[in-house]
């Protein structure tokens, strides 16, 4: 009897022992997102709220090149979970009721909340406060943007500037600015590709196939602006001429970081597809939104949260890039060779198109960042969906 009761003594300590280990495993996993099966659930959820926010800033105006004109209440707007989190200067009721008709049966979706300062005075004062760090110093800032969830600015400057404004005693509190160590650029210029391989037979490199769409009535694939792209440059896919290039946006100051090259030869087709995914639509993400991505070189779906719009980042030693999109990456790579890659999301049951691969950059606490062009450049430069 006494050997009976060690024998199941033994086999409950070491169910004990599985199940605790067990878990620890689950509530390992249920700390945070860890597998590609818990971004298509997180992806899955956030659907209706991705559609909410199409909603919303499909009503906003927008500028010669593409820039969202907000109206003075909006704060900003992220996801957090199944809701879209719209950020406003004031909750009353009038206020509300503006965007609740906007939005219409996505209302649901959404949840207000107060900020002090609203998208337009912050978007006012970025320029002014980094110009005046550059004149002063005479040295270039390395990328500024808007954190729209924390509702202020932040400013990246080399380690050495900071230091010296850190010793000088410059202070912002009058403005809610954030000044913080900028963050190795790593831009992908060379051996690019994506999607699909193509190449750039005049600069004599390789990039990323985006998507395809129209652009002045004919059919265009998308890829990166940077990498030596120019009018008129001859593009190739597996040895193949496909087109020439004939538009390119990678300037000084300028918003995004992409190209348009018309599909002339009868051995190509453009088509709406990514991957296995069909793109049914186009959509410019909003902070907190899941999105996937892919680039040839790491040849696999990646996944990011998108934490700040509207970014100006140092591209490299002559070009300042505005308007870029950036997200943490949690899941895969970016390496060189994925420039030019695509990015899309969930809005709803459909999958949308949300922009075209810039390039990295790694911070101090070695987190991978990546950066592109939302969609809505794209739009405002003439080009659409198939």
């Amino acid at each position: 009897m006494k050997k009976r009761n060690v024998q199941f003594l033994v086999l409950f300590l070491l169910l004990a022992a599985f199940l605790c280990l067990f878990s620890g495993k689950r509530m390992k996993a249920e700390d945070g997102i860890k597998t590609e099966k818990d971004y298509e659930n997180q992806m899955q959820l956030q659907r209706f709220a991705v559609a909410a926010s199409g909603v919303l800033t499909g009503s906003f105006e927008q500028d010669e090149v593409g820039n969202y004109i907000y109206p003075d209440t909006l704060c900003g707007i992220w996801i957090e979970g199944a809701k879209l989190i719209i950020a406003l200067t004031a909750d009353d009721q009038n206020t509300i009721a503006y965007y609740d008709t906007i939005l219409g049966d996505y209302k649901q979706y959404v949840e207000y909340v107060t900020r002090t300062y609203s998208k337009n005075q912050l978007y006012g004062l970025i320029d002014y406060i980094a110009e005046s760090i550059e004149q002063q110093y005479n040295e270039p800032i390395q990328s500024y943007e808007v954190k729209e969830k924390e509702n202020r600015i932040e400013i990246g400057v080399s380690e050495a500037l900071l230091n010296r404004i850190k010793n000088d005693g410059l202070k912002f509190d009058e403005y809610p600015v954030t000044l913080v160590k900028g963050i190795t650029t790593e831009t992908a210029t060379t051996a690019l590709k994506g999607g699909m391989a193509i190449s750039n037979v005049n600069a004599g490199c390789a990039m990323t196939l985006s998507v395809c769409g129209k652009y002045n009535g004919g059919s265009v694939l998308v890829t990166c602006g940077h990498g030596g792209q120019t009018v008129g440059d001859v593009i190739k896919y597996s040895g193949a001429q496909i087109g020439q290039t004939t538009y390119v946006r990678y300037t000084n100051y300028g918003y995004g970081d992409f190209s348009f090259v018309p599909i002339m030869s009868g051995n190509f087709s453009g088509s709406n597809q990514i991957l296995s995914y069909y793109i049914s639509g186009c959509q410019s993400p909003s902070v907190g939104t899941t999105v996937k991505f892919y680039g040839k070189t790491t040849a696999s779906v990646g996944y990011g949260t998108v934490v700040s719009t509207g970014v100006q980042v140092y591209a490299d030693s002559s070009v300042y890039l505005k308007g870029m999109t950036k997200i943490h990456v949690y899941s895969g790579n970016i390496q060189n060779g994925d420039s030019g890659g695509p990015f899309f999301c969930l809005s709803g049951s459909t999958v949308i198109y949300c922009g075209v691969l810039h390039g990295r950059r790694v911070t101090e606490e070695s987190e991978l960042m990546g950066y592109f062009t939302p969609y809505q450049y794209l739009s405002t430069a003439g080009f659409s969906l198939n």
